[in-house]
């Protein structure tokens, strides 16, 4: 199973895929999607997990078969592929990736307050939702707080996860 790289979003989804069906995939780590999704094209190598921007031309296209998401629901970017849950395997999900914007901890809750609604109000408008869905990326905003709790969240999931799995030398 190819994926983007040791311990990427990718990778660690395959583990708890592993760990939820008793699978054994052989964890083949590449040096991101583009070439992982090259190489299952070519016939290389016969899965991967990569992020939807980068398989989502080929699986519109006919050339690769979305087999399913990572998330809980399927996503409203490509609809006919199913959640790995819906796929098969009851109870997987909750191991979407998101993009969130970071600040030095010094910074003054003003400030983060600020910027968090000015991202907000950007994403909310039609033009930059649209821009986002360009990348087969489901735009979504959560504020600071909301944003907080669920990093703290995420972090102790992995950080389980990480710590049964054999780490590189």
């Amino acid at each position: 199973m190819a994926t983007t790289g040791v311990n990427s979003s990718q990778h660690l989804a395959v583990e708890l895929l592993k760990k939820a069906t008793g699978g054994n995939f052989v964890h083949v780590p590449y040096r991101g999607s583009a070439p992982a999704v090259t190489d299952v094209l070519g016939g290389q190598i016969p899965m991967a997990s990569v992020d939807l921007t980068s398989a989502h031309e080929h699986i519109k296209a006919g050339n690769l078969v979305g087999l399913g998401v990572t998330s809980a629901t399927r996503s409203k970017m490509a609809p006919d592929i199913p959640s790995i849950s819906e796929a098969g395997v009851p109870g997987f999900g909750g191991s979407a990736s998101f993009i969130g914007l970071l600040a030095p901890a010094a910074t003054p809750p003003d400030r983060i307050k600020e910027i968090s609604r000015a991202v907000g109000a950007a994403l909310a408008k039609p033009e930059v939702q649209a821009k986002v869905a360009l990348l087969s990326v489901e735009p979504a905003y959560e504020n600071e707080t909301r944003f907080g709790e669920i990093l703290h969240a995420e972090s102790d999931k992995w950080k389980a996860l990480l710590a049964t799995l054999p780490q590189p030398k």
